[in-house]
């Protein structure tokens, strides 16, 4: 009878623990980029919580005209996702960034966003939202 109930209790615990969630840690950026011109990395870090090898950046705000490319840089300053690029028309629109070298959960990432292709087309572009690494 012990034994049953220890049994029990020990997958109860299991279950329970397997359900728990890691919630990603999601972090708001604003950037103003000028044509041929690169944001400086966001100075809101953001911690990965998983193993998933995706970023998602959404923007909520974006005046100007032309395209951004963003991406997601780590602590040791390397380019760690590829650039996805963004236009006025792509408010609330949440974009997926593949990691090309791994993305380690517990680790601090940030976003970068820049006109590296001479795309923004008006005086400047502003560009606000929300990231998760």
């Amino acid at each position: 009878m012990k034994i049953k109930r220890r049994l029990s209790l020990l997958l109860a615990g299991l279950v329970l623990m397997s359900s728990m969630t890691a919630f990603a840690e999601t972090k708001t950026f604003s950037f103003i980029i000028y044509p041929n011109g690169y944001s400086n990395t966001s100075t809101n870090p953001a911690k990965k919580a998983d193993s998933e090898q995706k970023a998602y950046i959404t923007p909520t705000s974006i005046s100007g005209s032309g395209r951004v490319w963003a991406c997601i840089y780590g602590t040791d300053g390397n380019q760690k996702t590829v650039d996805i690029g963004f236009e006025p028309s792509e408010v609330n629109v949440k974009k997926t960034a593949g990691y090309y070298i791994t993305g380690v959960a517990g680790n601090y990432y940030y976003l970068s966003i820049g006109d590296g292709e001479g795309e923004v087309t008006s005086s400047y572009l502003y560009i606000a939202g929300r990231y998760t690494p």
